[in-house]
């Protein structure tokens, strides 16, 4: 009884203290633990479902901007090592209750989120662990095209069947699901480092295998239309392909703004693109600032495609 007094007698008086006492010990454990504790906090504030503990364990070892962002060998042996970083921040459902896929994990409690994002941690000694969400979903979508290149790299496969049936893409799932969603919610231009990587990411048709396994038994156009732009070597039908996607997408204004400025044409010739995708940009877009930056920069809203409608129907 005692030692239970005493124990109770060196509780902190609020919910802030004890989470940052929580945070000093993660901190304090080792460099690498302290890394993997901060990435996982940016996912679990700004992921857009409950990640399943295998997607966690597998978003906690990419580092985007290091020399080597995702390597193998840096796996945890057993996944719950993973949750265990953050202690009783994160609360881990049971399989039985989370389906097939793994056990849902989340953060405890949504005062821990409200501590993360709170200024109080931002001037405190445990600043390193502060989430705010404009550099959160930078730091998730940035992991998660880390993710795809490294394996598709290794895979030498753009088919999303291909994807599916690798087991060794704990990731694969969520960024199908969810990519799309991070990059919208940047709606501040982030840095270069970002901006080219998801120029790369769309120029190169990286994103392409996520679109398939989402559309798998349909018939997308645009996706025949960008596929075959990707096997004809002309850069400048992938430029055009990705502005009329981005637009479809409803991708914030700077991601238009940066594939005009990499030479993406407003009116790209309809000859030029599939027979399938015979629309301009402007015939898709539907954020209002996308309109109007488009039309500044010489997009013709009397085009027509070949229904003979304009961009106004």
């Amino acid at each position: 009884m005692p030692d239970i007094r005493r124990c109770l007698q060196t509780l902190p008086p609020t919910l802030n203290q004890t989470y940052e006492r929580i945070l000093l010990e993660i901190q304090r454990s080792s460099e690498a633990n302290a890394g993997r504790a901060r990435a996982a906090l940016q996912w679990l504030v700004c992921s857009v479902r409950p990640l399943y503990l295998p997607e966690l364990a597998e978003a906690v070892v990419i580092a985007p901007r290091s020399g080597a962002p995702f390597d193998e060998a840096d796996r945890f042996f057993d996944q719950m090592d993973a949750a265990e970083i953050l202690s009783s921040l994160l609360s881990v459902q049971p399989l039985d209750k989370a389906g097939g896929y793994g056990p849902h994990v989340r953060l405890a409690h949504f005062s821990v989120q409200e501590y993360l994002t709170s200024t109080p941690i931002l001037h405190g000694p445990v600043s390193m662990f502060v989430v705010e969400k404009n550099l959160a979903n930078r730091f998730v979508f940035e992991s998660i095209i880390c993710s795809l290149a490294y394996h598709q790299h290794h895979l030498k496969s753009r088919s999303a069947d291909r994807w599916f049936r690798t087991s060794s893409l704990p990731l694969f799932l969520y960024a199908v699901q969810c990519w799309k969603t991070h990059v919208r919610a940047l709606e501040l231009k982030p840095d270069d480092h970002t901006v080219q990587a998801l120029l790369h990411f769309l120029v190169q048709g990286l994103f392409l295998c996520l679109e398939q396994a989402s559309n798998l038994g349909s018939y997308v156009p645009w996706e025949e239309a960008f596929s075959k732009a990707l096997d004809n070597t002309t850069l400048q039908l992938r430029l055009d392909c990705s502005l009329y996607y981005a637009c479809l997408q409803g991708f914030p204004l700077w991601v238009v703004e940066t594939l005009l400025d990499h030479g993406a044409r407003p009116n790209p010739p309809m000859d030029q693109l599939n027979a399938s995708l015979k629309a301009g940009p402007l015939h898709v877009a539907w954020r209002a600032e996308s309109v109007d930056f488009l039309l500044r920069n010489g997009a013709m809203f009397e085009a027509r495609n070949p229904q003979e409608q304009t961009s106004l129907h």
